[in-house]
């Protein structure tokens, strides 16, 4: 595995989309600080998230650090991003594929 790694984690409750966890910074293979175009992938996809369901209030818990975002929706609006927070996770899935070594989703039904 490389030494590396961007971990994402997604959490549903019946079918429907609860939290997402995005950690880590994607391994230098893939251009330095800044210019990596992996970290820069994930970077767009999570802050694009971020951004919709905040401006919204769509969100019941919200945390940030260096190399962190966890986004929970709050339980009155599942419904209502199913299908922004699907297409997401499908650009993820597809980066997975891509950069297996560098990039792991976890997917956890409650």
């Amino acid at each position: 595995m490389a030494d590396s790694v961007i971990k994402i984690k997604i959490v549903k409750n019946k079918n429907k989309y609860k939290s997402m966890t995005f950690s880590g910074h994607a391994s230098h293979d893939f251009g330095k600080p800044g210019y990596n175009i992996l970290c820069a992938a994930i970077s767009v996809l999570s802050q694009a998230l971020f951004s919709y369901l905040f401006d919204r209030q769509y969100l019941s818990d919200l945390r940030i650090g260096d190399g962190f975002l966890f986004v929970e929706v709050s339980k009155i609006h599942v419904d209502r991003v199913f299908n922004n927070i699907e297409m997401i996770y499908e650009a993820i899935l597809n980066l997975e594929k891509q950069y297996p070594e560098y990039l792991k989703v976890e997917e956890v039904v409650q």
